[in-house]
């Protein structure tokens, strides 16, 4: 039988008891919100993995870019109501770094393992060629635009 991860929901009243409780230190606090916040997560991605299932990988590949980031947005939430702005960008670039370098360092080192050589294929990243040509197109006007107007900003 696999062990559930469930269990951990028992870390939000223990962190609602700690945060009224007197002198416990705010990293004791802090820790056992992050256990608490866990098992949220992992049932937002069981949720959006079953979605995605019954609509489709564009509409599952959304919700999973909104609901996967749950947890930061929450923490940039209090973070904010608490005062403090320069953690929320620190959380903002830590997602970004992690969801960029470490993604993509794991994702690239687990294909060494297995593969000696690993090649690109530009083709797989497109998804509908139609709209490649049409970005292509926009980008060619926006150019002309530029060269004739050398002083106006195109956006």
């Amino acid at each position: 039988m696999k062990p559930s991860i469930y269990w951990l929901f028992v870390f939000i009243p223990i962190t609602v008891i700690l945060d009224h409780a007197r002198n416990v230190p705010p990293p004791l606090i802090f820790f056992s919100a992050a256990l608490a916040i866990v098992p949220a997560a992992v049932l937002i991605v069981r949720s959006t993995e079953q979605i995605a299932a019954r609509t489709g990988d564009a509409v599952g590949g959304l919700l999973n870019a909104t609901f996967g980031n749950a947890p930061e947005l929450i923490i940039a939430l209090v973070a904010l109501k608490a005062g403090y702005p320069d953690m929320v960008s620190a959380s903002i670039i830590g997602a970004i770094l992690a969801n960029l370098l470490l993604a993509l360092g794991t994702a690239f080192f687990l294909g060494g393992l297995r593969h000696r050589d690993q090649r690109y294929n530009p083709a797989a990243g497109i998804t509908d060629p139609d709209d490649l040509d049409g970005r292509q197109k926009q980008l060619r006007e926006m150019r002309s635009n530029k060269s004739r107007h050398p002083n106006r900003l195109m956006l």
